[in-house]
């Protein structure tokens, strides 16, 4: 019957998705590791309780989101959450990242990447992946993508492993993208000038937000009708 065969494939694809994520070097140096040098906007989150509405409420947020684009994102990844959590006991959130990525034309993403050691309850959302959600699996330089489809929002996700992270996002492309970041040797962490602001940064507070100048020109030129906006990455490289 069509059911059993679907659980069987899924199971297949959670069972190889898990051993090769198990078999990987682990050890990432920091979670920044995964986000790709080209981020507009980093939301590192320390206490996801307080960091959803103190985010939202700082005035450099509302000025970065004038057209709300940034609140619809995160709308649509607080609904994608809601659904992978339902029923299931997430009461210690680790910390993550969300980082805003040109994916294509006049397209950005979010990548969310996390600590699986810091998210116990992947293991229950993987178990119920098995047995659901997981439609397809492919090898990519090594690792395995998953793609997720969610029945009661209509999303879909794509999701790997490297390293002892987590990455996920909407956009498959900026998936593969954190892959190939894992590897290569130039990174947010070899940026002297992004990490001498990183050490100003109080770990301590539910968010810490960093701009890149170099990066929100696009992202301003695509989303506001009048002017030039190149003049922004001739400031200062990072706030």
């Amino acid at each position: 019957p069509r059911p059993m065969i679907r659980l069987i494939r899924t199971t297949l694809l959670f069972t190889l998705f898990t051993f090769v994520s198990c078999t990987k070097e682990r050890g990432a140096e920091d979670l920044l590791q995964a986000v790709p040098v080209n981020a507009a906007l980093i939301a590192e989150v320390n206490d996801v309780d307080q960091a959803h509405s103190n985010l939202l409420r700082s005035r450099l947020w509302e000025r970065l989101d004038s057209s709300a684009v940034l609140r619809t994102s995160l709308e649509e990844g607080l609904s994608v959450w809601n659904e992978l959590i339902d029923r299931i006991e997430a009461e210690e959130v680790g910390r993550f990242s969300l980082s805003w990525h040109e994916s294509g034309a006049n397209s950005y993403d979010v990548l969310v990447a996390l600590e699986r050691s810091q998210h116990a309850y992947l293991e229950t959302i993987y178990t119920r992946w098995a047995q659901t959600a997981v439609e397809r699996a492919r090898e990519y330089d090594g690792h395995t993508i998953i793609e997720i489809e969610l029945p009661k929002s209509g999303m879909t996700f794509y999701a790997a492993e490297a390293n002892g992270l987590l990455v996920a996002s909407q956009s498959d492309l900026l998936v593969e993208d954190a892959l190939r970041q894992l590897k290569a040797k130039v990174s947010l962490l070899t940026d002297p000038v992004f990490q001498s602001l990183r050490r100003t940064a109080n770990q301590k507070d539910a968010v810490n937000l960093y701009v890149q100048y170099g990066a929100l020109g696009d992202w301003a030129q695509k989303r506001m009708k009048d002017g030039s906006f190149a003049w922004l990455e001739h400031g200062a490289e990072w706030t």
